[in-house]
């Protein structure tokens, strides 16, 4: 049996499928997740292929790049190499994404801008800094009709929480929710996996094996 690190409650799977789902049914929907290797956008990516949607996802590295197409994506951008509103264009035939799921959204807005397609949805569940300052474009964000959602797993409506549970549920039992793991460690060096995790070099799932007594 085994545990996941710093996944207590399933946070992170909750946490996408709000992101995903508040707007509606994502079948033939077009999706991009910034920062596909996370714990957060990889979940929202098995969720949203489970769902029917297409997906782009953004990576630091190459290492992190086969973890989001491990996971379903249909595209992987490398945000330091390339341009990511001229690739989801591309990708789209200039048409834009109905759903962003934003890791930094004070960093990623004017990328969001660029890349949603007409009345766009970006849910952002996390910034850099409490102290961070969002500053929308408003003519840009008007005439796209764009919509801007903030997702925080603890207060979350309890119906959301229900329809999580049941779908995250269902994608698990149908076999399309299998995360990446990097590692397993023993209950013994849980202290061990917890700096492990802390480091930035797990890209995926830490896992803590516990011994049958």
């Amino acid at each position: 049996m085994a545990f996941e690190i710093g996944a207590s409650l399933g946070v992170p799977a909750m946490t996408a499928h709000r992101c995903l789902f508040a707007n509606g049914d994502l079948r033939g929907k077009r999706v991009l997740v910034q920062g596909g290797a996370g714990a957060v956008g990889n979940a929202a990516i098995l969720l949203a292929k489970w769902a029917g949607a297409w997906v782009a996802a953004t990576v630091s590295r190459k290492e992190q790049a086969e973890v989001a197409r491990a996971a379903g994506a249909d595209l992987a951008i490398n945000r330091h190499e390339e341009d990511i509103g001229s690739a989801v264009k591309l990708a789209t035939e200039g048409r834009g994404v109905d759903r962003i799921v934003d890791v930094d959204i004070a960093a990623n807005i004017d990328v969001a801008i660029v890349c949603l397609a007409r009345d766009g949805v970006v849910s952002a569940y996390s910034t850099e800094s409490p102290q961070a300052k969002l500053t929308i474009p408003f003519f840009p964000a008007l005439l796209g009709g764009f919509s801007f959602r903030f997702v925080y797993v603890y207060t979350m409506p309890e119906a959301a929480m229900r329809q999580a549970a049941e779908e995250i549920s269902a994608c698990a039992t149908s076999g399309s929710y299998v995360p990446q793991i990097v590692k397993t460690y023993p209950l013994n060096a849980i202290a061990e996996a917890h700096e492990f995790q802390k480091s930035g070099k797990a890209v995926g799932k830490v896992l803590i094996e516990l011994q049958n007594s």
